[in-house]
């Protein structure tokens, strides 16, 4: 009895490809991989009552976790100064750091996977 070794290889190059697949696929989505962009930036001047104006800044900021498996912790988002009035949606923990610089930052302890 011979061994057919084409036929061997036919069937097991395949599944063979399949388990590299899987592990390189796990491995690159097992990363943390963070994005961040600005959804908007305004400036609006307000007039006051008494005569005058003040102007006020707005900008998002998005930031997101690509990975599909694992937490990131410790996320910073900084600001050159303390800020007085920010929202971050959707609710989670975070904690304001102001620096000895008098800068700010807002910590994110954890940011989930998505």
């Amino acid at each position: 009895m011979t061994i057919e070794w084409n036929v061997i290889a036919t069937i097991t190059a395949p599944v063979v490809t399949l388990f590299i697949g899987i592990l390189i696929n796990r491995y690159s989505d097992g990363r943390k991989t963070l994005i961040s962009y600005f959804g908007h930036v305004s400036v609006f001047q307000l007039s006051l009552p008494e005569g005058g104006y003040v102007q006020v800044n707005t900008h998002a900021v998005v930031i997101r976790n690509t990975s599909r498996l694992r937490s990131t912790t410790n996320v910073r988002v900084s600001h050159y100064k303390p800020l007085k009035n920010f929202y971050i949606f959707p609710s989670i923990n975070y904690r304001e750091e102001i620096l000895s610089d008098d800068t700010m930052d807002i910590v994110i302890p954890t940011l989930v996977p998505g």
